[in-house]
């Protein structure tokens, strides 16, 4: 279910690969405007509706399932659960997460505004490359903090705990990063867009 969401998500700026006489006379004529309407569309509107329909999909479950919500599911099948994390670290989980969705978002609906032609090939490369790279930094990132964590103190590999809240702290500076980079991506898109380089 969360794959599907994520997906949903990830692939929304894939709306505006079909460049119709429709959908065109649809988007204002003001190069901002324009740009509004892909940024909104695509990083507001989209999530809204998706994040809508999980959360309302979570509370039927709660109904129907003695208080268990699909998150307290998800939480315990990756053993994130309040004995090893409090609340400011799931917070900082979400909003990594939030940084995570808004650089991938960006990148396909750069990479998909920038196309000329094959633009829904081109828009699933460049959300396969932002996953790629990022798993990659993440797992280089991840295995160098554990290595030295546990070169430091070998009793820490018992106690996962303190190795995540380690890695998450790492990781912060990580996702300042992610998020520069996806604030120039959308000034890119901006300046792309009042260029009038954007082709039906």
């Amino acid at each position: 279910m969360s794959f599907i969401v994520g997906l949903t998500l990830n692939l929304s700026p894939l709306t505006f690969a079909r460049r119709d006489d429709t959908l065109l006379a649809l988007i204002p004529a003001k190069p901002v405007e324009k740009w509004l309407v892909y940024i909104l569309y695509s990083l507001i509107a989209v999530p809204l509706v998706v994040e809508g329909v999980w959360y309302s999909l979570e509370f039927i479950f709660r109904i129907l399932n003695s208080g268990y919500t699909i998150q307290d599911i998800m939480w315990a099948r990756v053993k994130l659960d309040s004995d090893m994390m409090d609340l400011p670290e799931r917070s900082l989980i979400i909003a990594l997460s939030l940084v995570q969705s808004y650089a991938i978002i960006a990148t396909v609906l750069y990479v998909v505004l920038k196309a000329v032609r094959n633009r829904v090939v081109k828009g699933l490369l460049g959300l396969l490359g932002i996953l790629f790279a990022s798993s990659i930094l993440a797992a280089i990132i991840g295995g160098t903090v554990a290595y030295f964590n546990i070169s430091a103190d070998p009793k820490m590999i018992d106690n996962p705990a303190d190795l995540i809240k380690n890695m998450i702290s790492v990781f912060g500076i990580i996702y300042v990063l992610l998020a520069v980079y996806s604030i120039i991506l959308t000034v890119m898109i901006y300046r792309h867009v009042k260029a009038g380089e954007i082709k039906a």
